[in-house]
């Protein structure tokens, strides 16, 4: 009884909310243990699944190898601090200069991460990851925007590629959006809906049709997606998926008709990620920034955490207001912003099965891959998210 009546407290809180609500507070108790920064965990952490298209030599393979790595990764990236059994949660919002810094290993891959959130109004984050034994690498940005019509809607824009080296080949990644539904239930969990694809360089093209629950039938998280060659065109697929992107799905090759793997995400266990202990990170890394908040969150003190999350976003506020009186513009550390088009989408826009009208942000991020590599602390030369020196 508790859980509905908070849930019917919280329809409206969101129904009082006009825009974007991914910029406004959600109730502690709504809230993750995580950052926004923290999502991109989902694309490594399983690292020889992201390395795998580089170790393979045909290129049909290799589509439906990144198709799967793909597959694989939502279910984290969408069912946020809980699971696909319990429901999900809302990541915390991310301050302007946050940075998540880390790596996955395990036994034949190692994939290193940097997200930065580059930008406030509007929230931006950028993102980048590879693999430097595999020769594999992603490079992306995006934002994401939150409106309710009695579900919640997201909505993401932005570009993310990625280029395995060894055979000149890049794939772009689609910007997904979805719908938060189950408020009435009390039971939360994500929705994928529409048809996307991954292009790729090659000419193999992997369309996804998101279908999920109807009110009277289906399974929840459904999906179904084929590999093609854009020369045949998707009457005429190598491969093809169908189940369920948060449980269980099949492939099945098309000359055969034979179902060649059956994947149960629950038995691919992931790699926990490596990060400095919190002595060696910077006062700018998530889980040093938000300590306080995580741990006010893990033992169910709301008020706790709505003192240390305010205390911090106070503190951002009036450090957007110096910055606008005094004329200067935050600097990001590790990223940068470019006016001109991304030379990799207008290769792959050629495509006929490119989908250009899910583009983009005006301005487009750019890693410095040395930088991102070899990065140094401290990043904001001591100055803190709380506005301070540290001493």
């Amino acid at each position: 009884m508790e859980n509905a009546s908070r849930f019917r407290d919280l329809v409206a809180i969101l129904s009082s909310i006009k825009g974007d609500l991914s910029t406004n507070l959600s109730p502690p108790f709504l809230l993750a243990p995580k950052s926004m920064t923290e999502i991109p965990l989902c694309w490594i952490e399983r690292p020889s699944l992201f390395a795998a298209p580089a170790l393979e030599p045909d290129p049909a393979r290799r589509a439906l190898l990144f198709l799967k790595w793909f597959i694989i990764s939502l279910r984290a990236q969408f069912y946020v601090g809980e699971n696909s059994k319990i429901g999900m949660k809302k990541p915390l919002n991310p301050f302007l200069g946050e940075l998540f810094i880390g790596s996955c290993t395990d036994e034949a891959a190692s994939t290193h991460l940097v997200v930065e959130q580059v930008s406030h109004h509007p929230p931006v984050a950028a993102c980048y990851f590879w693999d430097e034994e595999h020769g594999i690498q992603c490079e992306g940005f995006s934002r994401v925007e939150m409106t309710f019509n009695g579900n919640i809607s997201i909505k993401m824009t932005g570009q993310s590629f990625v280029h395995i080296h060894k055979y000149e080949e890049t794939y772009q990644i689609p910007m997904l959006d979805a719908k938060v539904v189950g408020f009435f239930s009390g039971h939360l969990y994500p929705e994928l809906y529409g048809k996307y694809r991954i292009v790729c360089s090659s000419g193999y093209i992997s369309e996804i049709d998101f279908c999920g629950k109807g009110f009277l039938s289906g399974e929840k998280n459904h999906f179904e997606a084929r590999v093609f060659h854009e020369d045949s065109g998707p009457g005429s697929p190598r491969y093809a998926l169908s189940g369920q992107w948060s449980r269980t799905f099949q492939v099945r090759d098309c000359g055969t008709d034979a179902v060649v793997e059956t994947c149960d995400i629950n038995s691919l266990t992931p790699t926990a990620i490596q990060v400095p202990p919190e002595a060696e990170q910077d006062p700018w890394e998530t889980r040093k920034a938000w300590k306080k908040v995580h741990e006010s969150l893990a033992k169910g003190d709301m008020q706790a955490t709505v003192r240390e999350k305010s205390k911090l976003e106070a503190a951002q506020r009036a450090m957007r207001k110096h910055e606008a009186k005094t004329n200067v513009s935050w600097q990001p550390v590790f990223f940068s912003k470019s006016s001109n088009q991304d030379i990799r989408l207008q290769a792959l826009a050629g495509s006929a099965f490119h989908d250009l009208k899910r583009e983009t942000l005006d301005e487009i991020w750019k890693v410095d891959r040395g930088l991102a590599k070899r990065h140094r602390k401290p990043f904001h030369a001591g100055l803190t998210p709380g506005g301070m020196k540290e001493s």
